[in-house]
C-alpha cells in the first residue's frame, strides 16, 4: 500500500501478487471494486485497475485536494458526535453512513 500527498492531489496505490483475474472476461467489476470506483469518481478522482490472471492486482486512486476560501467550510470525516460522516465542499453537504 502506497500513499502519497502532493499539494493538489492524493494518490493511493494498492498492489498484490495474488491470482489476479482477466478483466475482459468480467462483464462488470465486483460490487466492492465498483463501489470503490464510484466513490472515487464522486470525489472527482480517477480509479485505475490493472490485473491479469496469475499476475496480481494493482489499483491506483488519485483524488484532487481542494483548498477552501476563508468563508468556506471543508469538512471530511465524522463530526464530534460520531454519528455520520459529512463531506462539505463549496456549500454542498453529503452524508455517508
Amino acid at each position: 500500500i502506497y500513499l502519497y500527498q502532493a499539494p493538489n492531489e492524493l494518490k493511493i496505490k494498492v498492489s498484490d501478487n495474488g491470482i489476479g483475474f482477466d478483466p475482459l472476461a468480467q462483464d462488470e467489476l465486483s460490487y466492492g471494486l465498483k463501489n470503490m470506483e464510484d466513490r472515487v469518481r464522486d470525489m472527482a478522482g480517477t480509479f485505475k485497475l490493472l490485473t491479469a490472471p496469475r499476475k496480481g492486482l494493482s489499483i491506483e486512486i488519485t483524488i484532487p485536494l481542494l483548498e477552501g476560501e476563508d468563508h468556506e467550510d471543508i469538512v471530511s470525516g465524522l463530526p464530534p458526535d460520531g454519528q455520520i460522516g459529512i463531506e462539505k465542499l463549496s456549500g454542498t453537504a453529503r452524508g455517508y453512513s
